[in-house]
């Protein structure tokens, strides 16, 4: 009955989708750090900080009030009013005034890939929406947010989502309640090479790039002891290929194709061959 009645007062203060409230952590570290920096959080979640140092601690928000209660070696706080307002609220620990942490409070928050895509591998998007909620994931095309794929978020509000094909952009998650702060994802073209022996001990070697990235520059390397040095250079063709045709003086060369960035991929990359004299 208690855990009713908190949920129809929270419902109340913060609308729908907020009616179950999450204790997101929050840690003090023996570095006088907060950690993490900035905590994401859903609208109606509490916070508790706790002590992992040796040192005594505290924390303050500018509209808090007085600072809380100092907390010893391994002490916890929660703070007992849940965030309800959108936007990010700084604090501090005043025993150590460099000592600054973030809450970031949202309806919705989406993260996206910590690295560039390859093209053919999914996008993974990943956050925090209010469990049972269905999460559309979408993309801004032409300035228009249009959704590619959804999940519905589960326990502890999290939801994961694996999306293809990967296209590069501007992402964000929307649910009935708002929109996330939108992330930037950025893809790769995936760059394999073929090589065929000629006459008079030439081989061609062709680079295709995925997706079609006709008019982009190819770009041919050799492998020396001090890095890569330029071949030769031309521009995808219609199909997405640059031939080339490379004749070693003697020995073996290792050789590979970059695909240099345009229309908004990122430069791609091909593994290395080995073209023999």
């Amino acid at each position: 009955m208690t855990r009713l009645i908190a949920a129809l007062c929270l419902v109340a203060l913060t609308g729908p989708g907020a009616a179950y409230a999450t204790e997101r952590d929050v840690r003090m570290t023996a570095g006088r750090t907060f950690q993490p920096l900035t905590l994401n959080i859903l609208v109606g979640d509490t916070v508790r900080w706790t002590n992992f140092s040796i040192e005594e601690h505290d924390v303050e928000g500018p509209a808090w009030g007085s600072p809380e209660p100092i907390q010893p070696s391994g002490g916890s706080w929660v703070r007992p009013d849940p965030f309800v307002d959108l936007g990010t609220e700084l604090y501090e620990c005043t025993i150590h005034p460099t000592m600054e942490g973030a809450i970031a409070v949202h309806h919705v928050y989406l993260r996206g890939p910590a690295t560039t895509v390859l093209f053919g591998n999914a996008m993974s998007f990943n956050g925090l929406a209010p469990e049972g909620e269905t999460v559309e994931i979408q993309r801004n095309v032409n300035g228009t947010w249009t959704t590619v794929d959804s999940v519905v978020a589960g326990a502890n509000d999290a939801f994961a989502k694996g999306v293809k094909p990967a296209v590069p952009g501007s992402y964000r998650a929307h649910v009935s309640a708002g929109d996330s702060p939108a992330v930037t994802v950025s893809v790769k073209p995936r760059v394999t090479l073929a090589k065929k022996r000629l006459p008079t001990k030439r081989t061609r070697v062709t680079a295709t790039a995925a997706p079609n990235r006709a008019g982009a520059v190819a770009v041919l390397q050799r492998k020396k002891p001090a890095g890569w040095a330029v071949l030769a250079s031309k521009r995808l063709n219609t199909s997405s290929k640059a031939a080339f045709v490379v004749r070693p003086p003697k020995g073996t060369w290792r050789v590979r194709v970059i695909v240099k960035k345009s229309g908004g991929y990122a430069a791609g990359q091909s593994g290395v061959v080995a073209v023999k004299r």
